[in-house]
């Protein structure tokens, strides 16, 4: 993007002040020229495991179109298709040769019928603005999208028992649901904070959406 004078935007699992990995010094300060860099994480945090998926989930809701061009079932690239499709976007896939084990996640969605396949810059720009009859993606013309109810799974609703218990960072939660990895912690924590249950605190933790912080 940035080689042709367009402009992008990073979203950072540490702090904003903190280029990752460092060797991308240079990238990261071009993105503050041209772009920008953003992060929930304070200024000065260091990039944790399970700040990458948590990130992700802000990836999808500054899209208006979430482009799964490669990965595995299992990678950050479909937790981020994932949340995109919390919060009512249609994902949009490339597919790739059946042999690659990059090709894995994208090939899947697209099997499952629940992405549309797209193979370059102009198809995924005919999906957003809508072309030969077929209709743009929701909210592809409106600035803020309402977030739907979602079921939350069985790890979300251990994670809510816990917030709702007072383990409000995920060290705690981690404490508390040993039975739960740090990805699926963090996935669950973006889950929650997508279905309105929980927000930020102004400590960095957690807690039920709409309470009093207890910090002085």
């Amino acid at each position: 993007a940035l080689s042709v004078r367009g402009r992008t935007i990073a979203v950072l699992a540490g702090g904003p002040d903190r280029p990752y990995p460092p060797s991308h010094r240079r990238l990261y300060e071009q993105l503050l020229d041209r772009g920008a860099v953003i992060s929930e994480r304070p200024p000065g945090a260091r990039a944790r495991r399970w700040g990458f998926p948590a990130r992700n989930r802000l990836i999808a809701a500054l899209c208006r179109a979430t482009v799964y061009v490669e990965g595995t079932h299992g990678s950050g690239a479909r937790h981020t298709v994932e949340f995109a499709r919390q919060i009512g976007q249609e994902p949009l896939a490339v597919p790739g040769p059946v042999t690659s084990p990059l090709s894995e996640g994208p090939n899947a969605i697209i099997a499952e019928s629940s992405s549309h396949a797209v193979i370059d810059a102009e198809g995924v720009l005919d999906r957003i603005f809508g072309t030969d009859g077929q209709p743009p993606l929701p909210g592809a013309r409106q600035a803020v999208r309402p977030v739907p109810a979602v079921e939350l799974g069985p790890a979300a609703r251990r994670v809510l028992e816990c917030i709702r218990s007072g383990d409000v960072v995920p060290q705690a939660i981690q404490a508390s649901a040993p039975d739960l990895s740090s990805r699926e912690i963090a996935v669950s924590l973006g889950e929650l904070e997508l279905a309105g249950a929980i927000e930020r605190d102004h400590g960095g933790g957690y807690r039920l959406a709409g309470a009093r912080s207890s910090a002085r």
